[in-house]
């Protein structure tokens, strides 16, 4: 099967990008010729990653991947105007690619950005093959709502204009069962919706080198560490502001930060401004060494806005792999897995009562939660394999692959 993958963003950039890297590896290494169409890496600093030029596309081989990279207008995570051109200009470019590459089987969208949805539909009539949408975020549905733009009327249209591309596709696959019913509630059919989480590649974790940097550590005190994208959806800057109530900063925590994001500098603002002397904010690291610094840790941090809808990210299933206990900040998806997985605690964002009661309760249990962390490790190897989430890709596109086959045939019987 030949499968042409459309992503804008594409490892070495960082984040949930590494749905769509696991997802064409995985599918080359069962066999099947892979094709990526992404953007030339840039993000979140805006520059071209040193390996790459700034506008000649350029074809490699990556795990088995062919890789195409399309110039497009580089924009940083703080330049949203740059940032929706580069959406517009790397659309224009991946579907002259897409259409005019080499011959495929299915093409895949993988969504943020939403743009990625039209070209992929375009690229499907084209060449008249089926069209699957990865809906790593309902977008832009999700983007507009968090920054209150959804119920005006350019929000509703753009959100009905892209429920309406995604009706056309032959296959929706979302990350969590609670994004079904929005996209049913817009008009997709049930039954052409399928659910495959992230996955981790526990082979790849036992392999990785073990070079990360130093996470701070005070003698007598916890260390909690966040590891991961500083953006709206997060809500860091909220839980630093926790962190800065009389009675919460007391407690023997340190709190450690890596990463970077669109908010990084409001919370490096609320560290100063509140001065955090418990707090160190610390850069961004390879992907490869962030097993390495997860470890160091004695209670990991997800950090999320209040909202039921919010999605579980990739980090997560990494912090359960680490065999740590988790902090879940906000109410979300992420906290009730953890009280149901037993591997850590949830509280509502804003609520100091409660994070208090939480970092309390880690504190004065260390050794039941370092248990059951390790609890949380064996759920993530039996629920969360990469092995298990190829094969339901595999299904996927094979049975899309072999409908539109069938229709194809059945319409020339009938000539």
């Amino acid at each position: 099967m030949r499968v042409t993958l459309i992503s804008q963003y594409y490892p070495p950039e960082r984040g949930a990008v590494r749905y769509s890297q696991h997802l064409a590896k995985g599918l080359a290494m069962r066999g099947h010729e892979v094709t990526v169409i992404a953007g030339i890496p840039h993000f979140p600093t805006g520059e071209p990653h040193v390996a790459y030029g700034r506008f000649l596309p350029k074809i490699h081989v990556e795990d088995s991947v062919r890789v195409i990279r399309t110039p497009l207008v580089m924009g940083s995570n703080r330049q949203n105007s740059r940032r929706i051109l580069g959406f517009v200009s790397f659309s224009m470019s991946a579907l002259l690619w897409a259409v005019t590459g080499p011959r495929t089987d299915v093409i895949i969208a993988s969504v943020p950005p939403a743009t990625s949805a039209l070209c992929g539909l375009i690229a499907s009539w084209l060449r008249r093959r089926p069209f699957v949408v990865l809906l790593r975020d309902i977008e832009p549905w999700r983007a507009l709502k968090m920054r209150g733009w959804d119920r005006r009327a350019c929000g509703r249209a753009l959100i009905s204009f892209f429920m309406w591309i995604y009706r056309r596709a032959r296959r929706v696959v979302v990350m969590h069962e609670r994004e079904v019913a929005y996209l049913v509630e817009h008009g997709v059919a049930p039954g052409h919706i399928s659910v495959v989480p992230h996955g981790v590649d526990f082979v790849q974790l036992r392999c990785l080198p073990n070079s990360p940097p130093a996470i701070p550590r005070r003698l007598g005190r916890s260390v909690f560490l966040y590891a991961g994208t500083i953006g709206l959806v997060h809500g860091l800057h909220k839980f630093l502001e926790a962190m800065a109530e009389p009675r919460v900063r007391q407690l023997p925590v340190d709190i450690v930060i890596i990463g970077d994001g669109q908010y990084r500098p409001e919370c490096e603002r609320i560290v100063e401004a509140h001065q955090l002397e418990n707090v160190s904010m610390l850069p961004a690291i390879p992907p490869e060494q962030v097993a390495g610094a997860l470890a160091q840790a004695d209670v990991l941090i997800c950090s999320f806005r209040n909202g039921d809808d919010i999605p579980l990210c990739s980090k997560f299933y990494e912090y359960c792999c680490a065999g740590k206990p988790i902090l879940v900040y906000g109410t979300n998806v992420a906290g009730a897995l953890v009280t149901y997985i037993g591997n850590g605690r949830g509280c509502r964002a804003g609520d100091a009562d409660s994070l208090l009661d939480v970092l309390s309760d880690f504190l004065a249990n260390p050794e039941v939660w370092r248990c059951r962390g390790w609890q949380g490790r064996a759920y993530a190897l039996e629920h969360f394999s990469q092995v298990l989430r190829d094969e339901q890709w595999e299904q996927i596109l094979m049975f899309e692959t072999w409908r539109a086959r069938s229709a194809c045939a059945s319409m020339r019987s009938h000539r």
